[in-house]
């Protein structure tokens, strides 16, 4: 077969009836009644171009392109199975075919199962409610199959069904063949507990996991609350557990909507009106209700509560106390804080990785994309995931945040927008998604209209940290929330307090696990409280504070990258790097020079060390076009890592007219330590250019500077610098001394990045001496530092010069890996390596060609380009191993 079966697709499932019976009664000769009936299915399966994806004991799952293919394997198999002489005891099997949207797990591979679990549930449900020897389809398989019936076959209508565990009735047909059995006891019906759970008209798709867990919580406990934003399907995710657990209640499973209620008093009167519970004299509502339920086993499912808060958390907590078997399921925005409820998040759908290697595989498998394919075939039947259009999709359902309800009125859409061009005009996503069902309810009709729902019920004050909070990008910490989104009624003391209400009300998430927490919004409803805070009038003072805030956080983070608490800095400042970018941007745009520019010289160090020299050149070159007003010392820390940025990309031109403009102006200072470091940036230069005796003369003048100055920081960088020209002119005795000096005063500052370039130096000259353990063990050593403190560019050393360590060794295929994944990582940095380092790269590669040949070098090249780079860092340091050649 050329592929597996993906998408719409038909699948065949089947079962031995009796055969727990068969083994007991006939232990010695059962195995090879199965063995015959396992060598039958398999038959008829392939014969019809199908793929058997499961075998559990005698029960088979298989899946197929058609629906014709799926019936005829089954007619194929029960007429041999029908004629076959079994003895000492006939098998009869029940099959069950069921045409839906699924996916299997690894395209290569049916085995690793599929992804689709309505779809596969139905399939089951079909199957076991038949018989042996009998076959039955959906009512969606049977409409495809009629056309395409042979002469001698008819399908009879076997009615109406409410399967177990769906919401939805299901008709469901008989295959009716000449040469197979007809008559049949009645279907497996399963008996139907007393309920008034709603049919749904469209599959229910992803949640496996949620609704295991739930299931497992309202065994325990007796009260258990969805919680989650609006229109992460907390109400349909109730209404498939309650559907699914039907018969654990003997008095009924009931579900009340509360959404269109709006008098709290009239909470049990609607609750009564559901259970039929009539009034009774001398009685409130509620104790009539509580009378009626004190005998009953039975679980309410309470929708929509948020409006009605304070009174469901009374109303439920009476019930609760006086009626020992009733259980409930809520739904609602935020919990209702009474004694033994127990919480659970509804989060909006995983998404698709924002990583350019995404697979259609991975991408089936994600359940923000499934939802959306699924709705999109309501609207274009024969709508598909396909290369064409998988980048549209993953961006559809980024943008919509997962957010199920968004994912649902975009797929709508189709019918009159392509999905390429959707995924553009979803970046308004709110005057887009402006049409949903006329019969949802208000609050769900558009996307507007469900976070206006949360936001109405919020105090003032809520209301304006949410709008403030908006200004972040990419989370926040809650001093950055304190700072920020105090004044005009609100004290800072007061943020704590408001900020945990937002959480509670599902409108914010928190990440506690991490050392300092830190919080998020969702981008549908950070977009949302922006144009709060634009109709408020207060985007100008709050982007003001959040520029003012990350400038003080990125100059109080800048001396201490060079210090003994540098990781920690750079993890804080990776962080927060979606702030920072919105921090540089505001100042530009808002014409602030001088705060523009301070932000990115102290940002330069961040930026070189954890490769985003792209990024950093951009805002560089954007903040120094205006320098009215600017200080002279921050334009030359400006132009410093101006300079700095361009020489690792290879523009030398433009990092010298940058050193040049840069050093004039700490002469004019009289800045001492900054005319030490210049002259050091102007020494890589020389150096890079070839001009050694110029680049030793400025590594000299720097050092001599730094040693007036005390500077031992400064001091361990010149004299890496010489090392550097040292080892290129071949005086390698020299060079090791230097780093060797370089590398103790690294030590002794504690300096990790310091450290981690000096060990990559000092493997590079044991590479020269031909010590090659002593290479390996100085590269893995920098590696392992430059990896702890995300050091990307010098991470791209430690790669090219492992890989020299490799093809000295003769293990050409790891070595031509490793190159692999050193030009990945420079290219996703947009940066080379230096002119000498480069040299060396080449001859390495040159030699591996060489011995390989080209084309074996270039495969295992690519395939070093493509590993995660979590998984070559590993390899590197030996915690796995590289193919070996």
């Amino acid at each position: 077969m050329e592929t597996i079966p993906s998408g719409i697709a038909s699948f065949l499932f089947t079962d031995i009836e009796g055969s727990t019976l068969i083994a007991q009664h006939y232990p010695d000769l059962c195995e090879r009644l199965f063995s015959r009936h396992q060598a039958i299915l398999e038959s008829a399966i392939t014969k019809n171009n199908g793929v058997i994806f499961l075998i559990a004991g005698d029960a088979f799952c298989a899946a197929f392109h058609s629906t014709s293919q799926a019936f005829q394997a089954a007619l194929d198999a029960q007429q041999e199975m029908n004629s076959e002489p079994w003895d000492p005891a006939p098998i009869k099997v029940r099959m069950g075919i069921h045409t839906g949207a699924a996916q299997p797990n690894n395209p290569d591979n049916p085995m690793e199962g599929y992804n689709g679990y309505a779809t596969l549930v139905l399939a089951q449900r079909v199957m076991s409610m038949g018989h042996g020897g009998q076959i039955l389809l959906s009512n969606s398989s049977a409409d495809l199959l009629k056309p395409h019936l042979p002469d001698a076959i008819q399908m009879r209508d076997m009615g109406e069904y409410r399967l177990k565990g769906l919401l939805n009735l299901e008709r469901l047909w008989q295959v009716i063949s000449p040469d197979l059995p007809t008559e049949f006891a009645p279907l497996r019906s399963i008996q139907i507990t007393t309920n008034n759970l709603p049919i749904q008209l469209t599959s229910f798709v992803g949640r496996e996991q949620e609704m295991q867990e739930i299931k497992k919580s309202l065994e325990k406990n007796r009260l258990v609350t969805l919680t989650g934003i609006g229109g992460t399907g907390k109400t349909r995710l109730s209404l498939q557990v309650a559907a699914e657990i039907l018969d654990q209640y003997k008095d009924g499973v009931w579900f009340v909507e509360l959404a269109p209620l709006s008098d709290p008093s009239l909470l049990a009167r609607t609750v009564a009106e559901v259970l039929k519970i009539a009034e009774a004299p001398n009685l409130s509502i509620q104790d009539a209700i509580i009378n009626t339920l004190k005998t009953r086993q039975s679980l309410l499912v309470l929708d929509n509560c948020e409006h009605l808060i304070n009174a469901c958390a009374a109303f439920v907590q009476n019930i609760l106390r006086s009626c020992p078997q009733i259980r409930f399921l809520i739904s609602s925005r935020e919990g209702l804080a009474v004694s033994g409820e127990m919480i659970q998040v509804v989060s909006p759908l995983p998404l698709p990785a924002l990583d350019r290697k995404n697979s259609l595989s991975s991408l089936y498998q994600t359940a923000s994309v499934q939802l959306f394919i699924d709705r999109a075939r309501s609207v274009l039947y024969d709508f598909t995931l396909e290369p064409q259009n998988a980048d549209a999709v993953a961006t559809i359902c980024r943008r919509l945040d997962g957010i199920p309800l968004a994912l649902e009125l975009a797929a709508a859409k189709l019918k009159m927008i392509p999905v390429q061009k959707l995924s553009i005009m979803l970046e308004d996503r709110f005057r887009l998604l402006t049409k949903g069902l006329r019969t949802a309810l208000p609050h769900q009709q558009t996307l507007r209209a469900m976070i206006d729902w949360s936001h109405d019920l919020l105090s003032e004050q809520e209301r304006a940290v949410l709008r403030r909070l908006s200004i972040f990008a990419g989370g926040w910490t809650l001093e950055a929330a304190e700072s920020i989104c105090c004044g005009s009624y609100i004290e800072s003391w007061e943020v704590l307090d408001l900020l945990g209400n937002l959480v509670d009300k599902s409108l914010v998430t928190c990440n506690c696990n991490s050392e300092i927490p830190r919080y998020f919004m969702l981008e549908t409803l950070r977009q949302y409280s922006k144009e709060k805070l634009d109709l408020n009038s207060e985007t100008g003072i709050t982007q003001k504070n959040h520029g003012e805030f990350f400038l003080n956080l990125a100059e109080t983070a800048e001396p201490q990258l060079t210090g003994n608490e540098q990781a920690k800095w750079y993890v804080v400042l990776e962080l927060e790097h979606r702030n920072l970018q919105a921090a540089i941007e505001w100042s530009i745009i808002s014409n602030n020079p001088e705060i523009a520019q301070r932000l990115c010289g102290a940002l330069g160090r961040f930026w070189w060390v954890g490769g985003y020299m792209t990024e950093g050149r951009k805002w560089l070159k954007s903040a120094l076009e205006n320098r009215e007003g600017v200080t002279k010392s921050t334009q030359a820390k400006a132009l410093r890592w101006a300079g700095g940025l361009a020489w690792p990309q290879g523009d030398l031109v433009a990092a010298k007219i940058a050193f040049d403009e840069c050093m004039i102006l700490y002469r004019e200072l009289e800045d001492i330590a900054g005319m030490a470091n210049v002259l050091g940036n102007l020494g890589t230069v020389a150096q890079n250019q070839g001009d050694y005796t110029g680049a030793w003369d400025m590594f000299s003048q720097s050092l001599d500077l730094l040693r007036e100055l005390g500077n031992k920081w400064g001091i361990a960088n010149a004299l890496n610098n010489l090392g550097n020209v040292a080892q290129e002119q071949g005086d390698i005795e020299k060079a090791q001394g230097l780093q060797e000096e370089s590398l103790a005063l690294r030590e002794e500052l504690d300096d990790l990045r310091g450290m981690g370039i000096a060990l990559n130096n000092l493997g590079s000259i044991a590479l020269e001496q031909n010590n090659l353990e002593t290479a390996r063990s100085y590269f893995s050593r920098s590696l392992g530092i430059n990896f702890k403190i995300s050091a990307r560019m010098m991470l791209a050393y430690n790669l090219s010069g492992l890989a020299q360590v490799l093809a000295d060794e003769e293990q050409l295929i790891p070595a031509a890996q490793l190159q692999g994944a050193t030009t990945n990582l420079l290219e996703e940095m947009g940066a080379s390596l230096e002119s000498y380092e480069q040299g060396l790269y080449q001859k390495t590669a040159a030699r591996l060609k060489k011995s390989m040949g080209d084309g074996s070098y270039l495969k295992a090249f690519e395939t070093g380009k493509a590993l995660p780079f979590e998984e070559i860092i590993d390899s590197a340091l030996g915690r796995t191993e590289l193919e070996r050649g």
